[in-house]
């Protein structure tokens, strides 16, 4: 049990001290024990072209008894998934069936994600679905399969706004400490197949003339 105490009190000591130090990050710029040091934020958003976009889709079938409605639904959603199949994948996301009241009979459902790389395709894909019996679409959402580049670049812009803004408060120095903060995509809105990718960097500048 004092082992198991102990062992806790460590982990606190590591949580404080993990803690300090990024306070001292945050806190460089007004540190006047590093006069030479500046903590500023950068900022940047680029735009990229999306090579795949994904939509939701979902079957619903009404019947007398509930095996019935979901022999059909299972039906209907095997014709979907076949009419889907020459664009690109569909992964099932939830299926159910439940009564909608006293001698109004069951209803199931199936619901359906739609992800393709032929953007070029998608009012053809959405005809076929709804040929096959789709009862609702939703979407497009796009993205990139491989965003590596992007984040990079994302990343990458925001330290050189952080430059700048260092820049701007009169520090000529050097990037001594760089640390991301966050970098997400964001779909563009509308139509257009593209996506935005959003970063933010705190950075820690050193000024190259020290101060006498």
């Amino acid at each position: 049990m004092k082992k198991k105490g102990f062992l806790f009190l460590i982990l606190i000591a590591m949580l404080a001290a993990a803690l300090a130090a990024n306070f001292v990050c945050a806190s460089a710029q007004t540190d006047e024990s590093a006069p030479d040091r500046l903590c500023v934020t950068g900022y940047a958003e680029v735009q990229v072209k999306a090579d795949e976009c994904s939509f939701g889709g979902s079957v619903q079938v009404v019947a007398n008894d509930l095996s019935a409605a979901q022999k059909e639904c299972e039906s209907a959603a095997q014709k979907i998934m076949e009419a889907f199949a020459p664009y690109g994948s569909v992964t099932e996301q939830h299926a159910g069936a439940m009564p909608l009241g006293r001698g109004k009979g069951y209803s199931a459902t199936r619901c359906f994600t739609f992800t393709t790389k032929s953007l070029g395709q998608l009012s053809e894909m959405r005809t076929a679905l709804a040929d096959a019996g789709i009862s609702d679409l939703e979407g497009p959402c796009y993205a990139c399969s491989d965003d590596s580049a992007a984040r990079a670049a994302a990343l990458q812009a925001a330290i050189e706004d952080a430059r700048k803004k260092a820049q701007s408060l009169n520090a000529e120095g050097t990037l001594v400490c760089v640390e991301e903060t966050c970098c997400y995509p964001r779909p563009c809105g509308g139509t257009e197949p593209c996506v935005y990718y959003t970063s933010s960097v705190r950075a820690v500048f050193v000024n190259s003339t020290k101060n006498d």
